[in-house]
């Protein structure tokens, strides 16, 4: 995925469709991005409804996901959110969001 200019003025973004081809290619990377910082292979969080906090992700490794989130897509990624993001797909619907509106 290209890297985008995070200082371009960020738009409310329209709800992204759950198929849409953006979102499935950076659920994707969340995933790998995720597997990485919590030591799991990628294909052990295929369920986009597992719990973050019950997968281990706690205040460092959100904040540690949360910058490699943000280094590799070049968009501004909320910590808050991954901290109280309760299922993964939440994490990947804001990750969406974010890319899209640097995108617009």
């Amino acid at each position: 995925m290209p890297r985008l200019d995070p200082s371009r003025p960020a738009s409310p973004a329209p709800p992204v469709p759950p198929t849409s081809p953006v979102r499935e290619d950076l659920a994707g990377h969340v995933r790998r991005a995720l597997g990485r910082t919590l030591g799991v292979p990628p294909g052990g969080l295929s369920d986009g409804r597992a719990g973050l906090r019950q997968l281990g992700v706690g205040s460092m490794a959100a904040l540690e996901l949360q910058r490699r989130l943000e280094a590799e897509l070049g968009v501004p990624v909320s910590l808050h959110v991954v901290l109280t993001a309760a299922v993964v797909d939440d994490l990947i619907d804001h990750v969406t969001a974010r890319y899209e509106q640097a995108a617009a």
